[in-house]
């Protein structure tokens, strides 16, 4: 089993708690994002049916995901995934967070800065720290019963940076690290002292969930759950925010692009699926059957075509940006992870771990032209990540562009989910995208030629997707 690095995925996280006004604040505007729209309808239109990937290839990453997905249930899992830095992980977000209070850089909603107080009263909520060495408990093994923001600190409350510095303010909640959905496994790790949060070990993360959006898995829950998963398969959703049902047809909850529930019946028989529940009498998790929509879930692993991949893209575009999923949307990483859901590819949470999820090749030595020649080179389209140090974005395949006033510019088109582009000179303001969009990615933007490609960047990392990883990537 194979070691996620979890230092490596929170590290940016905690790194933003960090990020001063020596920046220098500056202006944002809106980037004119519509005169590039069209430039993607090609890909948006897709009708191909030729597989991307082979059939034994979703076969093999469908049968990994499953076990990644349960992996929080067993004990060698968690042994693994328990580094210090997981346990220790709220010291270390205090630590940093005094910082800022001394320097009064920690803001709420209100841009007023937090005070030491307010620190206080979180703190005393935490658990004594955990001592000796690490043993399961098979009580430890939980389910999530309803779509959870997991927070670095159990709290909901906002702590941003100020606005006028570049990636801070709305939507960067420095706090919140990921989401969790319905049905995912978890581990328990501990609880605040009034019983109202639990910090949870989840399949690619850890952090902290508000204890009613949870139930203990029993023994019994275990087996069935784990035995639909493996033996049924997953359903995977493919239509975001769409309603789960129960059997009665009453509301459960919403299913996102990127949440998956173990089926219910036979591969060939009707889509249904295993929903989580607390039993009112024992308080534990029970199994019930529920449903989705017609078309709104496929079985995973659902082939990955063109078309298949407009249909997602058609559900996802627009959406807004959002650090670490805030308000249930998607940053970088969690764009490109859940868009690979539904085709069976687990990809990690962070965009510098997900560049080691396939073969890699660093570009990062050559220039503009030569990068871009490169990628048209190596990389695979629908199936290539291009890392930039910090953003992560789907490779589509080459692109021209001309604008009315006759200005050329050459490039590739991109799936990513996009805050902003810098400037090539200070101040860095920032021109904001601050969503889901097919984007061309061009050496220089006619309609703004001050801003920097992000094919410009200081890192420049393909890893293509259908080729499993040839040891560790540039950087790791």
């Amino acid at each position: 089993m194979t070691s996620l690095p979890f230092l490596a995925r929170l590290a940016p996280l905690i790194a933003a708690l960090f990020l001063t006004a020596a920046q220098g604040p500056g202006p944002s505007r809106l980037f004119p994002v519509d005169l590039y729209q069209r430039l993607g309808d090609p890909w948006l239109g897709a009708r191909g049916e030729e597989p991307l990937f082979t059939a034994a290839f979703q076969a093999r990453k469908a049968e990994a995901f499953r076990r990644t997905w349960l992996g929080p249930w067993d004990p060698a899992f968690v042994a693994a995934h328990l580094t210090p830095e997981v346990a220790g992980l709220e010291d270390l977000v205090l630590d940093n967070i005094r910082r800022d209070i001394a320097d009064q850089t920690g803001f709420g909603p209100n841009l007023r800065p937090y005070g030491p107080d307010w620190l206080a009263r979180i703190q005393a909520q935490l658990p004594p720290p955990r001592k000796g060495p690490f043993r399961f408990r098979p009580e430890g093994r939980a389910v999530i019963l309803d779509n959870a923001l997991l927070r670095l600190l159990p709290t909901m409350d906002l702590y941003m940076q100020h606005p006028d510095i570049p990636g801070q303010g709305y939507p960067f909640d420095n706090l919140q690290n990921s989401v969790l959905w319905a049905g995912t496994p978890v581990y328990l790790l501990g609880a605040t002292r009034d019983g109202s949060w639990c910090k949870v070990l989840a399949p690619d993360c850890a952090g902290w969930v508000r204890s009613q959006l949870l139930a203990r898995a029993g023994p019994g829950f275990v087996r069935r759950w784990s035995r639909a998963a493996l033996d049924r398969g997953l359903a995977a959703a493919v239509v975001t925010e769409t309603p789960v049902e129960d059997r009665r047809g009453r509301f459960r909850f919403h299913a996102f692009v990127g949440s998956v529930l173990p089926r219910n019946g036979g591969r060939s028989g009707p889509m249904g699926v295993l929903i989580p529940a607390r039993d009112p009498a024992t308080l534990r998790a029970r199994c019930e059957p529920g449903r989705l929509l017609p078309g709104a879930a496929v079985p995973q692993p659902w082939p990955y075509t063109p078309r298949h991949a407009a249909v997602l893209w058609k559900t996802l575009l627009g959406r807004p940006y959002g650090w670490g999923n805030t308000l249930y949307h998607n940053d970088c990483s969690a764009e490109l992870k859940h868009f690979f859901v539904p085709f069976g590819l687990w990809l990690p949470r962070h965009s510098s771990d997900q560049k080691g999820a396939g073969r890699c090749e660093d570009l990062s030595g050559l220039g503009l032209e030569e990068r871009l020649a490169g990628l048209e080179r190596i990389g695979h389209p629908y199936r290539s990540l291009v890392w930039i140090q910090g953003h992560v974005m789907l490779y589509l395949g080459p692109v021209r562009y001309t604008a009315p006033d006759g200005a050329a510019a050459a490039g590739f088109m991109t799936y990513q989910n996009l805050w902003g582009l810098r400037p090539r000179n200070l101040p860095d303001y920032r021109a904001l995208v601050g969503g889901s969009v097919l984007f061309p990615v061009l050496d220089t933007y006619p309609q703004a030629p001050d801003l920097r490609s992000l094919a410009d960047r200081d890192r420049f990392v393909v890893t293509n997707l259908d080729e499993d990883p040839q040891g560790p990537c540039p950087g790791e």
